[in-house]
C-alpha cells in the first residue's frame, strides 16, 4: 500500500506556451514600445524669442537688425539670421547632415555634432560631412525689426 505524503505529491503542471500566448505578448510589447516612442514630431512654441509682434504687423518679430552683428549671424529660436549692412537673410538652424542645431559663429554657422560648417548668409556648406545647404527661412525687415514672413 502506498501512502501519499506531501513530499510525493505530483508537481503542478504549467500550461503550454501557445501561439496565442506568443501573439498576445508580442502585441503588448509592440504597443508598449509604440507608446514609449510617441510621435516623431515635437511640439514647438509659436511665441517669438523676443516677445515680438504678431502677423498683424507683417510677421513674427525675431530680432532687431541692430541685434545682429554686421557681417555676422545670430540664432533666434529655430532661425539663423545673417546680416550684411541693413540686409538680413534667414536659414533653418537644423544641420542637413544629422539634424543637430547649428550655432552662430561670426559669418558662419557651425554644427558641433559632427563638424559641418555653413556660410550664414547663403546657407552653403563650407565644410562637411553635410552635403546640402541650410534651408531658407523667409524674413523681411520693417522699421528696424526682422520679421519672419
Amino acid at each position: 500500500m502506498t501512502v501519499n505524503t506531501p513530499d510525493s505529491a505530483p508537481a503542478p503542471t504549467l500550461s503550454p506556451f501557445t501561439r496565442r500566448t506568443a501573439l498576445a505578448v508580442g502585441g503588448l510589447t509592440v504597443a508598449t514600445v509604440a507608446a514609449a516612442c510617441g510621435s516623431d514630431t515635437t511640439p514647438t512654441s509659436t511665441t517669438p524669442a523676443t516677445g515680438g509682434s504678431s502677423a498683424a504687423s507683417g510677421g513674427t518679430e525675431l530680432a532687431k537688425v541692430a541685434d545682429i552683428p554686421d557681417g555676422g549671424s545670430l540664432v533666434v529660436g529655430q532661425v539663423l539670421l545673417a546680416r550684411t549692412g541693413e540686409a538680413v537673410v534667414g536659414h533653418s538652424v537644423v544641420c542637413t547632415h544629422a539634424g543637430c542645431p547649428v550655432q552662430a559663429a561670426g559669418a558662419n554657422a557651425d554644427c558641433n555634432c559632427h563638424g559641418s560648417q555653413y556660410n550664414a548668409t547663403t546657407g552653403a556648406v563650407l565644410k562637411g560631412p553635410a552635403t546640402q545647404p541650410l534651408a531658407e527661412v523667409a524674413v523681411t525687415v520693417k522699421d528696424g525689426a526682422v520679421l519672419q514672413a
